[in-house]
């Protein structure tokens, strides 16, 4: 090609086609910056997407979740949710904060009360970072299905259990403490339940009535320390607190218990361990 039939930069053509680029880029840049957070200020609020709280919400009264966020991420700002600890009826529970798809909590924050259902109820799995759970009837967090990362939680003086995996298939709990509950970290009593992998770093999992951590597979790592579980005055025995055991069972309790041999980091500490019948301690902890 000769260098007159090269296109110029001049030429009225290229031009054209640079004032429509030009021209377009604003509405795309336009698009993407204008997602904002919705305000959550009520009790029963619905959201989908990015949402925060602009205040407290006291909720002891409402018949129904809190805050429901069909799927996104909810900013805690700093706020406290308190919610209401009846369940309502069959298949009808309340909770400070229910996710029905995947969904990202973040704090700083708090929550405490919420139906037996949990005060968290995460039906898909998600993401949980720097929030405080305490004081509640029921399970701190439940969720259902997926994969559940708690990062930076404390969860204490839950009644049940901190945190329960339904039907999940992989817990991670790292730099959180699960203390003085009537059961740490736990897979599901149902018949598909003790299917979920528990992983545990940098946690602190001290003090609960029943066992610490139960599930079919569980990993001690980091820093852990999962000791002092199940061996309250208050409960001797975890069939006063574990509704896991059937007739016949035996009512011991540990620290760690699972189906698969568990697995510890050299810097991790357990207590107690047992298998998932309470026959055999996996002789993997201090005390075993």
């Amino acid at each position: 090609m000769r260098i007159a039939e090269r296109e110029n930069i001049n030429s009225p053509r290229l031009g054209l086609v640079m004032a429509l680029i030009v021209g377009f880029a604003p509405v795309v840049v336009g698009v993407t910056a204008g997602v904002a957070e919705v305000d959550i200020s009520t009790c029963g609020q619905r959201v989908s997407g990015k949402a925060r709280l602009t205040s407290n919400l006291d909720c002891s009264l409402h018949q129904a979740s809190a805050v429901t966020v069909v799927r996104g991420r909810l900013n805690m700002n700093g706020y406290s949710i308190v919610a209401n600890s009846i369940d309502l009826g069959v298949g009808d529970y309340t909770s400070a904060i229910e996710c029905l798809g995947k969904c990202v909590i973040v704090g700083p924050g708090s929550v405490t009360n919420g139906g037996s259902h949990g005060a968290l109820h995460f039906r898909a799995g998600g993401k949980l970072r720097g929030i405080i759970i305490s004081d509640c009837p029921g399970i701190g967090v439940l969720v259902e299905r997926g994969r559940l990362v708690l990062d930076g939680v404390r969860v204490e003086r839950v009644v049940e259990a901190g945190v329960l995996a339904a039907q999940a298939r992989k817990i991670v709990v790292k730099n959180s403490v699960i203390a003085d509950n009537g059961r740490g970290v736990l897979s599901s009593f149902a018949p598909l339940g003790f299917r979920a992998k528990v992983v545990i770093k940098n946690t602190q999992v001290s003090g609960n009535e029943g066992d610490g951590v139960s599930a079919r597979k569980v990993t001690v790592a980091g820093g852990s320390v999962t000791s002092g579980n199940g061996a309250l005055p208050a409960a001797p025995g975890c069939a006063q607190t574990d509704f896991a055991f059937e007739p016949g069972q035996s009512p011991l309790c540990a620290d760690v218990v699972s189906v698969l041999p568990p697995r510890l980091s050299a810097r991790a500490r357990c207590g107690t361990s047992l298998n998932m019948d309470r026959s055999l301690a996996w002789g993997v902890c201090d005390l075993d």
